[in-house]
């Protein structure tokens, strides 16, 4: 299934610093399997519910990120009460974001109320999504949502990280992926309609016979337009294994671009997919400046009995290309030995390699996931796009990138803008991590290219003459 590009325009997109909204599936509730969710591990509870976060673009120029929280919760963690021949639940939310440094940037607390019209739908049991959007800068936050029925007096918690995305202005970019239970056009306003669609938001990134088609929604910012330049973009879409094998591609499209902006929605099933976790891929190509970006999602796919297959995919065998593109991955957390053994292996052998390599590294094999590999590629997707030169998802090789996917989001960032007396330079400290270890990154040549000039890590480069490196010679005429 495919669905029509749409174009928008500035001043679409709503941008209160709040908005928020519940939206009730009058269907049976639609995931049988409570996991840890999409954003963070959940605290043990007794209500339940899903989290997820997609960063877009600001309206103006900004430099600020636009971004959605979603949640979604059964109605059946609800205690309801009859009223007036009516059943109806009521909720509590709370939700905080603090920035690097602990400093809350927003916080807000609100109450929903919840109605049932019969009985069977009661019985029946119903999804109840709910959505926020706010501003933000570009950085690393702390979330935390709380819920609690106000009848029963139970509770639910959900914290995990926040890394906004900053996305730059007049260059090709692209937004993180929402992925959604249900996208139509729509000609009315509401708190799940942007850009004249409306995107019903799946926290849970479960798909299966109960939810067969996993929709998408991107957009695409910074295409390149004029007289006697390419007016197309090419997009295509790959489902892959966690570990990046391919399983499915979609043929290419070629489409006419309706702006320098525009969005991306779509949908794919999911019925012939094995019951596991995947990775679903949208890549885009500028035709006339040739920029290349993609942006992904990993998802589960369940079988008729809500569970996931604790087995590993079929394996696949590997292109030559795909070879290089696993040695990128595994570089920054191999060790030397493995990395030398990986090389002279043969593709088959290579493919085998990658198998009982992360295997090795999951931390619990209990459940049917590999959380490490989860968590190392939203380190690496983070980075190449986040740190990325030249419209080019490479932003893995930069040395920042190397930091972020090796010890993750940092605790603190200084930031320090040019000035006459000093290049741009950043400090990241991490203070749970050695007993403190601290990075050093300058941009010594003006182009937003931050170098590692020093570090008291382990096994880090080390320069405590680093401060002259970033000092500038005053100009004497």
């Amino acid at each position: 299934m495919d669905m029509e590009t749409i174009g928008w325009s500035a001043g679409v997109r709503d941008l209160s610093l709040w908005r928020s909204a519940f939206f009730l599936l009058m269907t049976p509730f639609l995931f049988l399997l409570i996991w840890s969710g999409s954003l963070a591990a959940q605290e043990v509870a007794r209500l339940p519910f899903f989290l997820d976060t997609a960063s877009f673009q600001a309206l103006g120029d900004t430099g600020k990120s636009y971004v959605e929280l979603y949640i979604l919760l059964s109605s059946k963690s609800l205690k309801f009460q009859e009223e007036g021949g009516e059943h109806k639940a009521y909720l509590e939310v709370k939700g905080s974001i603090q920035d690097s440094e602990g400093e809350e940037k927003w916080s807000k607390q609100w109450h929903k109320e919840i109605l049932v019209s019969t009985a069977e739908g009661l019985e029946r049991g119903s999804s109840i999504l709910d959505i926020a959007g706010f501003i933000l800068e570009p950085d690393f936050y702390t979330l935390r949502v709380d819920l609690k029925d106000e009848l029963s007096g139970d509770t639910g918690s959900v914290t995990g990280k926040l890394d906004v995305l900053a996305f730059p202005l007049d260059t090709l970019f692209i937004s993180e992926v929402e992925l959604a239970l249900d996208i139509k056009a729509s000609q009315e306003e509401g708190d799940f309609v942007k850009n004249g669609i409306r995107v019903l938001p799946n926290p849970a990134r479960i798909y299966g016979p109960k939810a067969p088609v996993l929709y998408f929604y991107v957009e695409i910012y910074g295409l390149l337009l004029g007289a006697g330049l390419d007016s197309t973009y090419t997009i295509q879409q790959k489902v892959l294994t966690l570990s990046g094998d391919p399983v499915k591609e979609y043929e290419p499209k070629d489409k006419r671009k309706p702006g320098r902006t525009c969005v991306e929605v779509g949908g794919i099933n999911v019925l012939g997919l094995a019951p596991d976790t995947y990775i679903f891929r949208i890549r885009v190509r500028d035709n006339a400046s040739g920029g290349e970006l993609y942006s992904q999602r990993w998802f589960r796919v369940t079988s008729p009995t809500g569970e996931i297959s604790s087995a590993p995919p079929v394996s696949i065998v590997l292109t030559p290309e795909e070879a290089e593109h696993q040695h990128n991955l595994i570089k920054y957390v191999a060790t030397k030995q493995e990395l030398d053994a990986y090389k002279e292996l043969n593709l088959e052998g290579k493919a085998r390699f990658l198998e009982d390599f992360w295997s090795s590294r999951d931390p619990n094999l209990g459940t049917p996931h590999n959380e490490f590999l989860q968590e190392h590629l939203r380190r690496w997707d983070y980075a190449s796009r986040q740190f990325s030169q030249f419209e080019l998802n490479d932003g893995w090789k930069s040395d920042q990138g190397r930091v972020y996917i090796i010890y993750g989001p940092p605790d603190d960032i200084e930031r320090h803008p040019s000035d006459v007396s000093s290049v741009a330079w950043e400090s990241w400290n991490y203070y749970s991590l050695e007993g403190g270890i601290q990075f050093i990154f300058a941009d010594l040549g003006g182009f937003d290219n931050f170098v590692l000039l020093h570090s008291n890590a382990r096994n880090e480069f080390h320069d405590r003459g680093w401060r002259q490196k970033i000092h500038r010679t005053p100009y004497a005429p």
